[in-house]
């Protein structure tokens, strides 16, 4: 168990530097950055991607100003994003 939570700990640690500019994952739950970000570490296209990420968070905010816009197409539409990456 201690292993487990000082591998947890070096893992958040390590991508740190790396997360200035990284805009996937949830602002206000930090460490779904890092998840996002190790998860995208082997993508020879990380700025497509997080450009994707970037187009999808402009949404989210607009949503929080105004509930009426359609979430639903705003993920289907970074899905398809995300989809066009050369991930590997």
């Amino acid at each position: 168990m201690k292993r487990s939570i000082l591998a947890l700990l070096l893992f958040f640690h390590s991508v740190s530097p790396f997360l200035h500019d990284w805009a996937c994952g949830n602002e206000h739950m930090y460490w779904t950055q890092r998840v996002a970000w190790w998860i995208a570490k082997p993508a020879g296209d990380k700025p497509y991607i997080n450009r994707c990420c970037q187009i999808h968070d402009e949404v989210m905010v607009q949503w929080e100003k105004s509930p009426s816009v359609d979430l639903e197409k705003s993920d289907d539409e970074f899905a398809l994003c995300l989809k066009k990456s050369k991930f590997l």
